[in-house]
């Protein structure tokens, strides 16, 4: 396991950070070596991150009020391996996450959701490939 709980990210390669000298009254060298280890930990998690996750867009989409069930939204950047996510902007949009899914497709998404006639469903979305 990496240096902070729960962090066994792949490709990190590093075992915990030796803070044991510096708890126990160890010097300043001590401290510092254990601060590099974090640096290089952060560093290696950090392009770890950046490298699999590139955003391809964002926005907000209000769905569409009943008799529908889907919602297009047109995307630029997407395309049918893309990971779009929503995150609910209203207390309806919020109560409508288990019934509402994402297909992507080139250059637009849908988003299918229960038909409703609220009018506040409305959702900030980030698409990434």
């Amino acid at each position: 396991m990496g240096g902070f709980p729960g962090s066994n990210f792949p490709g990190t390669n590093s075992g915990p950070i030796p803070l044991s000298n510096a708890a126990v009254g160890g010097g300043a060298q001590d401290v510092v070596s254990a601060l590099k280890g974090i640096s290089q930990q952060l560093s290696s998690i950090y392009s770890l991150l950046s490298s699999k996750l590139t955003s391809v867009g964002g926005g907000v989409v209000t769905l569409a009020t009943a008799p529908a069930t889907t919602t297009v939204v047109t995307a630029a950047g997407v395309t049918s391996t893309s990971r779009v996510h929503l995150s609910p902007q209203t207390q309806d949009a919020a109560a409508n996450m288990a019934t509402t899914w994402i297909t992507a497709g080139n250059g637009q998404f849908t988003v299918s959701h229960t038909s409703s006639a609220l009018t506040d469903r409305t959702f900030a979305w980030d698409a990434f490939q």
